[in-house]
């Protein structure tokens, strides 16, 4: 698969909060690698047709077609339709980017559609219904203000990712949780200060109390607020963030895997193998090795 990667948005420390990827892939099956990530993810099939696999379970999807993904859900294109070129806008963002200090016009509650929707819920939303075709026009508006970065284009792709969570949540609105109350709201500064901490610090050897101290909370009630704000919890995010900043040093090259360990956080090689596996369901190596296979064909 090929990709056109643009970054958005980022935090005050340059870590990436909002980005937009354009892909296409030539037809044909591949082999099945979990693939999941912090981010929240919302994806538009431009043309063509695809096979997922979201939580191991098939997921036909055809031009048209919205795919709806929550932080660390499992996922991945197992399948491309020789019918017509393949192309798929893709659209991943931190829960922090909608909920952050500074962000009151903007209401984390329609996040619930991405962080409580369950096991039974279908990542498709049809794209014969007026909801998907206009989250896909949106979804082409952003990336056409990112790639254009006209004056201002930074409120325009907020307001019209803020537009796409108001018409996913008139779709879902058996999903949505109750808007946070004011005193969840108050401690929105100290998370978000956490999790500047938790990215400044990534290499570190982090501890919960460490990050619990960074955001002014105790353990218990930070762990709560985290995983209630971001979908998954305090170390599930620690070890995605180490396990995507190692994909990306392996991606670059010049570097062995023990360094790459070392600068993502890890004591020693056997637990960022058994961490990596964890995520990439391979070991660093052959994930290097995949990845030159991969560019070598394209």
């Amino acid at each position: 698969m090929r990709t056109k990667q643009i970054i958005l948005a980022r935090d005050g420390d340059g870590h990436p909060t909002l980005t937009m990827f354009f892909s296409d892939a030539e037809p044909g099956s591949r082999p099945y690698i979990e693939h999941h990530h912090t981010q929240l993810e919302i994806s538009a099939v431009v043309s063509g047709g695809c096979e997922w696999q979201v939580r191991h379970t098939p997921l036909r999807c055809r031009e048209g077609d919205i795919v709806i993904l929550g932080s660390d859900e499992e996922h991945y294109i197992t399948a491309v339709d020789g019918t017509a070129p393949f192309r798929l806008l893709n659209l991943q963002f931190e829960p922090r980017y909608i909920w952050s200090p500074g962000s009151d016009m903007f209401d984390s509650r329609y996040l619930g559609i991405f962080l409580n929707h369950g096991e039974s819920f279908n990542n498709r939303l049809d794209g014969e219904t007026d909801t998907a075709r206009r989250v896909s026009e949106l979804l082409r508006r952003i990336y056409r203000e990112g790639t254009e970065a006209a004056p201002e284009y930074e409120l325009m792709i907020k307001a019209e990712l803020m537009l796409i969570l108001a018409l996913l949540g008139r779709e879902y609105h058996d999903i949505l949780r109750a808007a946070p109350d004011r005193e969840q709201r108050r401690y929105l500064q100290q998370l978000d200060e956490a999790m500047s901490y938790i990215n400044r610090n990534i290499s570190s050897d982090l501890t919960l109390d460490d990050i619990a101290k960074a955001a002014g909370m105790s353990r218990s009630y930070f762990s709560t607020v985290f995983k209630r704000m971001n979908g998954i919890s305090v170390w599930r995010y620690v070890n995605g963030k180490r396990i995507e900043r190692a994909m990306r040093y392996l991606d670059e090259g010049g570097r062995t895997v023990t360094e790459i360990a070392t600068l993502c956080g890890f004591s020693n090689i056997a637990n960022f193998n058994r961490s990596f596996r964890m995520i990439a369901r391979q070991s660093p190596s052959e994930f290097r090795r995949s990845r030159e296979a991969r560019d070598r064909q394209t």
